[in-house]
């Protein structure tokens, strides 16, 4: 099922967005056209191999706690992807740099675990945080599995 998804998901190389929606640094964008009501964005998606069931495990010890059905079989199928993504031309810079810009990044399970990491790391900065982790046996209600292009993160709980 996940796969298929997936699939279809990768077809997709259009994303539309309402002219009501701001998009920074229009004006580099590559590949996009106006329409009446939406800006048309051409788009590329980047998947990478699936990770090894052992792999997935080994996370899930870290973490001490399992994944849902869902995410694990997402991970067997791309450990990590980068999806929507914007190719960006720069032309200000002399050799017409570009940027390829995700949308979303499915996090590998390598990445999963360093971000856990960090938040872990955060947590004796900030005392709140750090009661947190010991009322609840030193582990997160939620695991971030996505990283969106604001800055924000998609989780599990």
């Amino acid at each position: 099922m996940t796969r298929d998804r997936l699939r279809e998901l990768v077809k997709l190389k259009t994303l539309s967005v309402p002219k009501t929606v701001q998009i920074p640094y229009i004006g580099y964008i590559e590949n996009i056209k106006e329409t009446q009501s939406t800006w048309e964005i051409g788009v590329t998606h980047r998947l990478f191999p699936g990770a090894k069931s052992s792999d997935i495990t080994k996370l899930e010890g870290v973490l001490r706690q399992s994944f849902p059905k869902q995410l694990a079989d997402l991970l067997s199928v791309t450990n990590g992807a980068e999806l929507f993504c914007v190719t960006m031309t720069f032309s200000s810079s002399p050799t017409g740099e570009k940027a390829v810009n995700p949308r979303y990044v499915i996090l590998s399970t390598t990445a999963i675990a360093e971000r856990y990491a960090e938040i872990l790391e955060g947590a004796n900065e900030f005392e709140e945080i750090h009661d947190y982790f010991e009322q609840h046996d030193g582990r997160m209600s939620y695991v971030p599995f996505c990283l969106l292009r604001d800055g924000n993160y998609l989780a599990f709980h």
